[in-house]
């Protein structure tokens, strides 16, 4: 599976094709700004921390959300994600995943020269079949992953969600179903990612609205990578960044907070 160079675009935002490397997990558990970092969890490995009163890590919205989903397997994809982000973010916060706030607020107190606290701690994730990502940074980011299928229906899907440019180009490649399977995951990812980002309402209508010419001067970057053999992945960030990869293994696991 190959990610082309060719950039996308929709609105003033754009992705292009980052090269990245899987890491252990670093010595420091801190992010600065300018700064993005990438968790990959393989969900069969996460399983069996998300049991167990994990359930207490949801906020009521998340939980209320949680107990309707009729689908034991989404019901465990579900938690499993949400608690390993609220495990992380303790971990990058050096505190309890109990105690941690849903939202952090910093206010400078101007009476003093006490230095400016870093921005709060920003996250997003995504998961698809066995791969879960997080990503944390100091300013707001948006993260999509998807696993490319060929399918009959891309075509509904591209002529009902995707600017006109977008389904031409996928009309295209009806000759070769790999390539516009790629492509399409690209065009996904990045839709999710940047209304994961800024996004409200039906995704259908952010996505028009977006490539009009009034949201012009909203100017995201966004970058494609590999999440695994299989899957592709779409970052979308509200300034340029570096990005540092991890993958989670089982020792990384054992030692969450």
């Amino acid at each position: 599976m190959c990610i082309e160079n060719t950039p996308i675009h929709l609105g003033s935002c754009s992705w292009q094709r980052r090269d990245v490397v899987w890491q252990q997990a670093p010595n420091a558990y801190d992010v600065s700004e300018g700064s993005v970092h990438i968790w990959r969890f393989f969900l069969d490995e996460s399983y069996a921390l998300a049991q167990g009163g994990a359930s207490d890590l949801l906020t009521s919205e998340e939980y209320q959300r949680w107990h309707g989903m009729a689908s034991a397997r989404r019901k465990l994809e579900y938690l499993t994600g949400r608690v390993m982000l609220r495990r992380l973010m303790a971990l990058y916060q050096n505190i309890p995943a109990q105690g941690q706030p849903h939202q952090s607020i910093h206010i400078r107190d101007h009476k003093t020269d006490a230095p400016e606290p870093p921005p709060p701690l920003c996250a997003s994730l995504s998961h698809s079949g066995a791969v879960l990502l997080i990503a944390l940074a100091r300013q707001p980011v948006g993260i999509d992953v998807e696993k490319p299928r060929t399918a009959a229906h891309y075509p509904h899907i591209a002529r009902k969600m995707f600017p006109p440019t977008w389904a031409q180009a996928l009309m295209r490649l009806s000759h070769a179903p790999q390539r516009q399977a790629i492509l399409f995951a690209r065009y996904w990812t990045a839709v999710e990612s940047l209304y994961r980002l800024e996004g409200h309402g039906l995704l259908r209508s952010f996505v028009k609205e977006t490539a009009t010419d009034r949201f012009q001067e909203n100017k995201n970057w966004g970058c494609h990578f590999h999440a695994g053999n299989s899957h592709i992945a779409a970052l979308t960030a509200s300034h340029p960044c570096a990005l540092s990869c991890y993958q989670a293994n089982a020792a990384f696991l054992a030692a969450l907070p």
